[in-house]
């Protein structure tokens, strides 16, 4: 009895501590089944821009998002422009970096296509929701959580031939669930007044950026590894290649 008490207590502790971790916010989920056929290794791995609608990204509502908002002179529509071009480039970059890591051939698209079959990675951003960061730093445990949705698909691309498609995958990132300031810091925000609560935003705006684009880099970290195991059920890395996805 005394075993299993340990066992539940630690299976406790460990969905705590996934709880207050950000990376367990971040999810990656294959849809449909990979391409049962082995296929060449290809001569490149293309990483396009992914796609993003400025009609899909909602900017921080808060007295932190607004104070950030006025002192870098942005309005809402630029905002929104920023966390369009944050996203994107956090996406693209950082899967670059790790499909370089599995000593793949890797480029941005936009480039000429690579001579033979080469694989196509293409990709839309459903959703990027700035939170409210002053939530996030005075009440913590997810409350105004960010967070970026994404949809992506592989295609091995062969010259003459239509693009056949591996794999697609749903992909979701939020931001952590790590404590705030308080209770009491929190009930003493919403009870100061307007100029104290000015303020406070200030403060908060200069913490740092809205988030998501660091909810992108996690997404796509943890859309590296997916795309890692695709790569090595086909046989062109070994699965000592393949990079952990960690608690994220």
């Amino acid at each position: 009895m005394g075993c299993g008490f340990g066992l539940r207590r630690r299976g406790w502790l460990l969905a705590l501590g996934c709880t207050l971790l950000a990376g367990c916010n971040t999810r990656v989920t294959p849809t449909g089944a990979p391409a049962a056929v082995l296929l060449p290794r290809p001569t490149m791995i293309v990483v396009d821009d992914f796609v993003i609608d400025a009609d899909a990204v909602r900017v921080d509502p808060g007295i932190g998002g607004v104070a950030r908002r006025e002192m870098s002179g942005q309005d809402v529509t630029q905002a929104q422009a920023a966390a369009t071009d944050a996203v994107r480039d956090a996406v693209r970059d950082t899967l670059i970096k790790s499909i370089a890591g599995m000593n793949l051939p890797v480029q941005p698209g936009g480039a000429p296509a690579p001579a033979g079959a080469y694989v196509e990675i293409r990709g839309d951003v459903l959703s990027i929701n700035e939170g409210n960061r002053t939530r996030r730093t005075l009440v913590g445990f997810g409350a105004g959580r960010s967070s970026v949705q994404a949809t992506t698909h592989v295609y091995y691309m062969t010259p003459g031939a239509p693009p056949q498609l591996l794999q697609t995958y749903d992909a979701s990132a939020e931001s952590n669930r790590t404590p705030g300031l308080g209770i009491g810091a929190a009930s003493a925000a919403a009870g100061a007044v307007a100029g104290a609560a000015a303020n406070a935003g200030a403060h908060v705006a200069t913490i740092g950026s809205s988030d998501v684009d660091a909810d992108a880099k996690r997404l796509a970290e943890r859309l590296a590894s997916n795309l890692g195991s695709l790569f090595a059920q086909q046989g062109w890395i070994p699965a000592s290649a393949v990079p952990s996805p960690g608690l994220r």
